[in-house]
């Protein structure tokens, strides 16, 4: 009998849960520290700067960029939508 879920999945919903559990405890403390020390103007800016740098493997682990098309066609085709509806009426 084979498995319902593969290996990876519950690693991978163990990593995600990791994730957001250390950014639900690290973020308000990292906030906190920061604005009492250097202010508000201070802690937007680490945090931007946070996002930047956390993006960028982002996208590099999740295949490139989202927008591109890879293998076929993504997404609903307008076009091809409203076609469907004409043909019912």
């Amino acid at each position: 009998m084979m498995p319902l879920l593969s290996l990876r999945n519950p690693q991978a919903y163990g990593l995600f849960n990791f994730a957001w559990a250390a950014g639900c405890l690290i973020g308000p403390l990292w906030a906190g520290m920061v604005n009492q020390r250097a202010g508000w103007g201070t802690m937007t800016l680490t945090f931007g700067l946070l996002g930047i740098v956390t993006a960028v493997p982002t996208v590099i682990w999740c295949g490139g960029y989202a927008f591109t098309k890879q293998n076929g066609e993504r997404g609903n085709n307008v076009e091809n939508a409203h076609d469907g509806q004409n043909a019912a009426i």
